[in-house]
């Protein structure tokens, strides 16, 4: 009986059915979840619930009907959430045979399979009724009928019935087969993602847990494989967020869950083999791979042999310089190599604990492709010995059974007669071999025991042997043999445990020979490999000794003690120069500690001989020969730390601290007298500044007190022991001094959030502030003449570098610097506010801004002013975090801004500065370059140099600013740009046509509204005119090469952006006027120039053959 009044339960029933969207009207959502809690706290029966539907659940009108359904079924879903247990068997009966009586009702089916979904979550839900929902299932249910909601919800009833009674059906052989029928008829015809990544996951129950299946294999398979292979692309908002990989997945899954399938799933796969698609092929090789980890091994077994014959030919019929290239295309063939050779190993490791299964496998394999490697340039003998050499990988028994059968017969074909041709082959296929024990015991856990187990080391001899012929019997013209018999040597010393401690010397000493004593140059694949292979010795724990007891030495004793002196080597004068010893220096100790700080040892002691040198005042020779080996120092350095990023490995430096950093700074504080040493003092600079930032940040107080010591107080100090004459010789603050620049990059290491500027007391009281300090600086930047550059930009660097780290600014403090017109002084103290994100910084950016308008007035100025822009954003190397990236040319690394790597916060700089700055300085330059009247601007009016100033200052902030930031403003600065283009300015029309360039690809529709003006400014821009090159004054007007290469780039970046039909009708002029850059001077514009030629001259042909 319930306790619930007819009169309330009925004006909740009629709140449901009036309403119109029951999925949406709050009224209706909250009827259903009244009704529901009064079923779950039994305050309501489900008798008079029905009783009180009743009437509109056998309307005549089949949408009341339809309405009144929905709410059971609603009602029924909520509280199968909120009290399972409440509704008794007999209930539960009396509800399903309700709903199984409305099967037939295509309109109501939804909330009938919702209605049954609920009713099977019950807990007094009774598995003898599934028979009565599959048996309707197989009757009544056509899934053409119904959308994929629907039909989901029939796959969510027999996912809920295998979740709840998977044991039972599978023990009642009528249950069973009932089942299997029901998903059978369920599944066919599905087409939607969701619905079949459900049934993928009921087949795999059915197959993994379900008997007597083979009367249904065929079934079974022939309902999943027909999906195969399953092709699916996400569609945009998709609810579901179902991916291809999801789907593929599940269905490879389903098609490998029993073997009972194997007779049907291998032939299939094998016939779609001949399919051209990489796609297709990496799925079946998938399919393939997930059998073989899945089936029982007595299963592989017997059917490996499939997989082998059809296979084989991928391999063995391939060209296999394929894994050697990189593009798109070979790519995809390649990993379809790989995947295939990854297969038959997965065979080879399911038999590891089965000999009979593995020695069999071995022969058969070894047998058929035996005949293949009789003679080196057999046609398959490439790929025979890939796939030999891949299996040797496997384990050790594999190895040794390869090793010991294919070895033999290659050695056999090594006779003295060999053409190059041949000794290239043989040296090729053995290194496959070499590559599969250093697989095999380099990377594993496997233990060398020289002992003769190993079947390789009975073949060591006759692979020396084999190697050193090719070295010695190769000339220095034909260099690729030779290249080839180092590149595997290399490969030889690198394997663990397989040569000797003297066999290794005797490699080094000859790898040695060669680097000094041949014509190879550092770009050379010779030069190449012989350096890599003493940097993997040097980098070898047991073998390191070699490098640094006997070559670095031999290196470091051939340098000469000064700069006219030849290289000596066995007694004659040889053509290398000191520069290729030292590069050969550098190389070795980039990648090892120890031999770096050998390096710093050496070369120091050298540079601190060459400038002790009593002639140095009138011997530039020596100190140039001194600034070529702390150049070798500074960039050894930095390809070091690179390194170091690249693996993770960090080494702290506080050894370099203590042991060179005193040495390096007072020699670089030394008087020269009658030399420039402005290079000297950057290098040594900057090498300082790297060792400080890579030590412990323990150090950087103490460091900081020192420099403040040195350069500012005029005290001795502890760290460098520097006499007092020579500290009061670079006092810094007193008169100006070059070495600022060296003050500057040692407080530009320092840790600002841990340190603070030494105030220090002496016996008079002598006390010193920061501001203090800065004034004194400011006043000894007033004295630097203008032509000491050099000079006054570290006092510039400086004083920027202590307003970002430590100075708070005090209101109006840079008026002062505005009355006396001290505009560069003025902009570094706002970079310096700008980088930390100042609140203040932005104000002083506008009196910047206002500048331009004001200096309009004067043409002298009028550039100048536009260049502070250049000083906000100009990443200049100690305003930086670093991460180091070394370059494979040898060259000098370059060091990109990046996130901070380290806990040392060397600059307080904001990663959004710069777009703080943009969004602030674009609309200013925008708006008042529009307010200028056009009939203002006469060429030799105010107007006119004002315009030219906010474009000339828009592109020295856009050479510092990503694409990503300037997007949203594009449409604004576009016209800016054009106008920029016709300038005489090379700067303003680099950086605008970069920025040009930069945005086609993102904004392909502004580029066309404004096509017929860009292409014409474009091809002006292509033009290297000898007339205006020669033209005195308007020298300026000549198209740098920077400016002709970004034109054409741009020019050829509209045929990869924009439609054929708009390119069209200037792809003629456009072709006529590139024909000047075809002789253009430089190569890197008439390389850009026959490319973009081209694709004009396919447009134009193109069009002009369709009309």
């Amino acid at each position: 009986m319930s306790s619930y009044s007819t009169k309330n339960l009925m004006l909740l029933v009629n709140n449901y059915m009036i309403s119109d969207d029951v999925d949406t009207d709050q009224v209706a959502i909250d009827s259903i979840s009244n009704l529901s809690n009064l079923l779950a706290t039994k305050k309501l029966s489900l008798l008079f619930l029905v009783q009180n539907l009743g009437d509109y659940l056998t309307n005549e009108q089949d949408l009341i009907a339809l309405k009144s359904i929905n709410c059971l079924s609603s009602v029924l879903l909520t509280l199968s959430s909120l009290n399972p247990s409440i509704l008794s068997p007999s209930e539960i009966n009396h509800l399903l045979k309700f709903f199984i009586s409305k099967f037939e009702k295509i309109n109501s089916f939804k909330f009938i399979l919702i209605s049954l979904n609920s009713l099977i979550k019950m807990d007094n839900f009774n598995f003898s009724n599934t028979e009565l929902i599959l048996n309707n299932f197989n009757d009544n249910y056509n899934s053409k009928n119904f959308n994929a909601s629907i039909r989901y919800q029939a796959f969510q009833i027999l996912k809920l019935i295998l979740d709840k009674y998977l044991q039972k059906i599978i023990s009642i052989s009528r249950f069973n087969d009932l089942f299997v029928n029901s998903f059978i008829s369920m599944v066919s015809g599905e087409k939607d993602p969701r619905n079949l990544i459900l049934s993928f996951n009921i087949s795999q129950l059915i197959l993994l847990n379900f008997k007597n299946l083979n009367v249904f294999k065929e079934s079974l398979f022939d309902v999943t494989f027909c999906y195969f292979p399953i092709s699916f692309k996400t569609p945009k908002n998709d609810p579901y967020k179902i991916t291809s990989d999801q789907l593929k997945f599940q269905l490879s899954t389903s098609l490998t869950s029993n073997p009972i399938l194997i007779d049907d799933l291998y032939p299939n796969l094998f016939d779609k083999l001949t399919t051209t698609s990489s796609v297709v092929k990496s799925d079946i090789l998938n399919v393939l791979e997930l059998s073989i980890q899945k089936f029982p091994i007595e299963i592989i077994n017997q059917n490996w042999i499939q997989i082998w014959d059809a296979l084989k030919f991928e391999i063995l019929y391939n060209d296999l310089n394929i894994l050697d290239k990189y593009t798109k295309e070979a790519q995809d063939e390649k990993n379809a190599i790989l995947n295939i050779l990854n297969l038959f190993k997965s065979i080879l490791s399911k038999f590891s604990k089965n000999d009979e299964f593995k020695l069999n496998f071995l022969n058969h394999i070894f047998n058929e492709l035996s005949k293949n490697i009789t003679t080196p340039d057999e046609k398959l003998s490439k790929q025979s010995f890939l796939i030999l050499s891949e299996l040797a990988q496997v384990d050790r028994f594999s190895f040794n059974f390869i090793i010991k059968n294919s070895l033999p017969q290659l050695f056999t074909q090594v006779d003295k007669n060999l053409s190059v041709v041949k000794q290239k082959l043989i040296i090729s296929h053995l290194s496959y071999f070499l590559n599969s024990y250093k697989t095999l015991f380099n990377d594993s856990d496997l233990s060398i025991i020289n002992d003769g187990s190993i079947e390789l080391f009975k073949f060591k001899d006759d692979i020396i042997i084999l190697l050193s012929q090719a070295l010695i019997s190769s000339s220095d013209i034909e260099i690729s043999l030779k290249a080839l018999a180092l590149e595997k040597i290399s490969l030889l010393m690198s394997l663990s445990d397989f040569l000797t401690l003297e066999e290794h010397k005797s490699f080094v000493q000859y790898f040695i020979e060669l680097l000094l004593t041949s014509q190879y140059k550092s770009d050379s694949q010779v030069y190449k490999t012989i350096i890599n292979s003493l940097v993997y010795i040097s980098n070898n724990i047991r073998l390191s000794s070699l490098i640094i007891e006997t070559v670095f030495p031999l290196l470091i004793s051939l340098l000469p003690d000064t700069p006219d002196q030849s290289i000596n080597i066995k007694g004659k004068i040889n053509f290398k120069t000191k520069e290729d010893i030292l590069l050969i220096l550098s190389l070795l100790s980039s990648e090892n500690n120890e031999l770096l700080h050998l390096l710093f040892t050496r070369l120091l002691n050298r540079i601190s001989i060459l400038l002790n040198d009593e002639n140095l005042n009138y011997n530039k020779k020596n100190y140039n020969y001194a600034i070529l080996l702390l150049n070798v120092i500074y960039n050894t350095l930095t390809n070091f730390l690179a390194n170091e990023r690249k693996t993770g490995t960090f080494i702290k430096m506080d050894t370099y601290l203590n042991s060179f950093l005193p040495k390096l700074i007072t020699l670089t504080l030394k008087p020269y007298k009658n030399i420039s040493n402005n290079q000297f003092i950057e290098l040594s600079s900057r090498i300082s500044f790297l060792i400080i930032l890579n030590c412990k940040i323990t150090n950087h107080q103490s460091l900081l007190i020192d420099f403040f010591n040195i350069f500012i107080h005029q005290r001795p100090s502890i760290f460098f022991m520097m006499n007092i004459d020579n500290i009061k010789a670079i006092n810094v603050i007193e008169k100006p001094s070059k070495s600022i620049n060296i003050f500057a990059n040692l407080v530009a290491s320092i840790d600002f959030k841990t340190t603070k500027i030494p105030n220090l007391e002496d016996e008079k009281n002598y006390d010193i502030s920061l501001t203090k300090i800065l004034n004194l600086l400011i006043s000894c930047y007033l004295k630097v003449p203008e032509k000491s550059v050099y000079k006054r930009l570290g006092y510039l660097k400086t004083i920027s570098l202590l307003v970002d780290k430590w100075f708070k600014l005090q209101p109006n403090d840079l008026d002062v610097l505005k009355l006396l017109k001290l505009m560069e002084l003025y902009s570094w103290i706002t970079k310096g506010l700008l980088i930390k994100n100042d609140t203040s910084s932005l104000k002083y950016v506008g009196y910047l801004i206002e500048l331009l308008k004001k200096s309009s007035k004067c043409k002298l100025i009028s550039l100048p002013c536009c260049k502070l822009f250049d000083i906000l954003l100009n990443e200049d190397f100690i305003f930086k975090n670093y991460e180091f990236i070394s370059n494979s040319n040898n060259e000098t690394p370059k060091l990109f801004l990046t996130k901070r790597l380290s806990k040392i916060f060397n600059i307080n700089i904001k990663s959004l500065y710069k777009q703080k700055l943009f969004e602030f300085i674009i609309p200013k330059l925008v708006e008042n370059y529009e307010s200028i009247p056009t009939s203002d601007s006469n060429i030799n009016g105010e107007s006119y140099f004002e315009k030219i100033n906010y474009l000339v200052a828009l592109s020295f902030i856009l050479k510092y600013v990503e694409p990503s930031i300037f997007g949203i403003h594009l449409n604004k600065i576009f016209p800016l740009l054009l106008q920029s283009i016709k300038l005489n300015d090379k700067n303003a029309k680099v950086a605008a046509l970069k920025t040009i360039d930069s945005t086609i690809s993102e904004c392909p529709d502004l580029i066309k509204k404004h096509l017929p003006v860009l292409v014409s400014l474009l091809i002006d821009c292509i033009t290297d005119d000898p007339f205006k090159k020669s033209a005195g004054k308007n020298k300026v007007n000549y198209n740098s090469e920077e400016v002709r290469y970004f034109a054409i780039k741009c020019l050829k970046g509209f045929t990869q952006n924009i439609e054929i039909r708009e390119l069209y009708p200037y792809s003629e002029g456009i072709i006529r006027n590139l024909v000047r850059s075809l002789d253009d001077k430089k190569r890197k514009v008439r390389k850009i120039a026959i490319d973009c030629r081209q694709e004009y001259f396919e447009i134009f042909t193109l069009n002009k053959d369709e009309d």
